[in-house]
């Protein structure tokens, strides 16, 4: 009698399959360095080496590129700071690649979206203002108006002006505090 064993092999057919095709994450721009923005995961139909996964981004340009991805975990973290006044959001491709002889590979989409935080000074249009105002000028005339600007968005980027408390500009100035306008509040009087 002869006992026969007939064992049978996976064959690498099953692409990798990732748990969403597409990932989305909001990090605010002073995320740190090195910290864990999100993790991808795919699976294999397939057994043994055929279902060992590896994973990479996909990029036309590394330097463009402030994230890494873990090749044996699917974890996107930080590479360098982030500034979302120079790019707001990144399209990220990752590829997952079983160790099947011939590999398999799968693509999803990863989003990374930098939300804004209050990095940026206002800045004025100009260094220095100055209004010659004749002393007959009409109370509530504006004599001139200051105006900045801050590259932050939303709230962090809206302008409020305030005067400098000088006891003695205060008496005939003020200054509305959402235009920069600067209003005559008192008659002037050249010889006091």
């Amino acid at each position: 009698s002869t006992t026969v064993i007939v064992t049978v092999t996976d064959f690498n057919d099953n692409k990798p399959v990732f748990s969403k095709k597409h990932y989305e994450k909001t990090i605010p721009e002073d995320f740190p360095r090195g910290r864990l923005v999100l993790t991808v995961q795919a699976t294999d139909a397939d057994t043994d080496a055929n279902a060992r996964l590896s994973y990479k981004l996909k990029m036309d340009d590394k330097s463009d590129c402030p994230f890494e991805i873990d090749r044996s975990l699917g974890m996107i973290t930080t590479t360098e700071e982030l500034d979302r006044e120079k790019k707001s959001e990144y399209d990220l491709v990752v590829i997952a690649t079983d160790a099947g002889r011939p590999p398999m590979e799968s693509q999803a989409t990863v989003k990374v979206v930098v939300s804004d935080v209050n990095d940026n000074q206002p800045i004025f249009s100009k260094a220095k203002y100055i209004a010659k105002v004749p002393e007959d000028t009409s109370i509530g005339t504006v004599v001139t108006t200051v105006s900045a600007t801050d590259v932050d968005v939303a709230l962090n980027g809206q302008i409020e002006y305030q005067r400098i408390a000088d006891s003695y500009s205060g008496r005939f100035f003020s200054i509305d505090t959402k235009t920069g306008a600067i209003t005559l509040i008192r008659a002037l009087d050249y010889d006091r």
